[in-house]
């Protein structure tokens, strides 16, 4: 590929004080708000962006997410754009980036590349009584994370995609196109295309075991709730899952979307707060340290 080309300096005075500061890592978060992201969008052609788009390639890769043909006739193949991101692991740490392959589903056409885009979701109610029961029978609730989850749906339609910027193959295959075997980023149908990975059922899976209890499973996007007393079953839920889809185990759920889980297994109680949530919100603002004042609510409101 043309990723391997060695980096020029432009000289550029901007630059050159993105790359001082990525250097000294914290010295970055110094920075605040235009300058910040000015120098962000310039360091990341110079640091973090080629090794985070080789990365994200060598898993496209892998999992054969697309194969390159001729473009058919009357077909135009969907752009696509690289997506970046970064965060820090530590104080002490220069910022680790992540780049996303996106395609550009807004230019996806209805009856030739999607049909149905409708994706379940789970309601509340559903979630509240798990909680519910999980609390009164005093069941384990662990949580997992699934890596890569709009990708792992299988595509009903042929959808043809440009090649992405920078890893284009040359000589005779330079004119042709990506078929899509997997679901993408940005497809209008991905979020379809992960649920149907699973069956019919609507985000919420019972199992009786042969001690007559039972163990529940809970998915919500990409995160899954795992509930129940046997820690044997739940064990095996969770190797059988590993099997089919790169995950993550975060233990014991303590959270769950935008909401802390506060549990007293004793009185066999169970809250829910979105007081981090909310503080958040109010800090993006800039509201964070504003006095709070009570406010009356409706008698008839529904909480």
């Amino acid at each position: 590929t043309n990723m391997n080309r060695p980096i020029r300096h432009s000289g550029d005075p901007d630059e050159l004080e993105a790359d001082r500061a990525l250097s000294t890592g914290p010295q970055l978060r110094q920075l605040h708000g235009r300058r910040r992201t000015k120098l962000l969008g310039r360091s990341l052609s110079r640091v973090g962006r080629r090794q985070a788009m080789k990365s994200e390639m060598d898993s496209t890769y892998q999992n054969h997410k697309w194969e390159l043909v001729e473009l058919p006739s009357r077909r135009k193949p969907l752009p696509c754009k690289w997506v970046f991101r970064y965060k820090y692991v530590s104080d002490s740490d220069k910022p680790k980036y992540k780049a996303w392959m996106i395609a550009k589903g807004f230019k996806q056409e209805h009856g030739v590349d999607y049909h149905e885009i409708f994706s379940v979701v789970i309601k509340m109610i559903t979630f509240w009584l798990l909680l519910a029961v999980m609390a009164t029978e005093d069941l384990e609730l662990e949580k997992l994370d699934v890596k890569t989850t709009f990708l792992h749906g299988y595509l009903d339609e042929d959808i043809y995609m440009s090649q992405p910027a920078g890893f284009s193959a040359t000589g005779e295959k330079s004119h042709l196109v990506c078929r899509l075997k997997k679901s993408l980023y940005g497809l209008k149908q991905a979020p379809r295309m992960w649920y149907q990975k699973f069956d019919s059922n609507p985000c919420m899976y019972t199992r009786q075991l042969a001690d007559e209890s039972r163990i529940y499973l809970i998915l919500y996007v990409d995160d899954m709730l795992i509930a129940g007393s046997n820690q044997a079953e739940i064990g095996k839920l969770k190797r059988s899952l590993h099997d089919k889809f790169a995950m993550k185990e975060l233990g014991q759920a303590r959270d769950i979307m935008f909401m802390r889980i506060e549990r007293n297994r004793t009185s066999k109680t169970l809250c829910l707060s979105q007081s981090d949530y909310i503080y958040k919100v109010l800090k993006r603002f800039n509201i964070g340290n504003a006095k709070p004042v009570s406010t009356l609510l409706p008698t008839t409101i529904r909480l």
